[in-house]
């Protein structure tokens, strides 16, 4: 939401259900700003592995669950994150390649 935000782009809803959380969001203006908002949660995710690696007690299951859920919303099922990084990339590298960007 925060990624979303910061690229203009308005967030109209988001909760939490049985599923997981979720946004509603108009979409972005180019590709590279959707991989952007839908890599900050997995991102964020991985991010906070460390340092609650040094939390005692708990913070070992902690991180662990941060990095299941991490990995898990990068892996390209339906309503993933994941997903959502792999179309925008399959769909845009064919316009980067004719531009010669790749």
């Amino acid at each position: 939401m925060l990624a979303a935000t910061a690229l203009g782009v308005p967030v109209r809803e988001f909760g939490l259900r049985m599923g997981g959380a979720y946004t509603l969001r108009a979409s972005a203006r180019c590709g590279r700003d959707e991989v952007l908002i839908s890599a900050a949660g997995p991102l964020f995710n991985l991010s906070l592995v460390l340092p609650f690696l040094f939390v005692p007690r708990i913070g070992g299951q902690i991180a662990l669950c941060n990095f299941v859920l991490g990995i898990v919303n990068l892996v390209p099922i339906p309503s993933s994150d994941g997903l959502r990084i792999l179309r925008m990339v399959s769909q845009n590298y064919p316009k980067a390649k004719e531009r010669g960007n790749v």
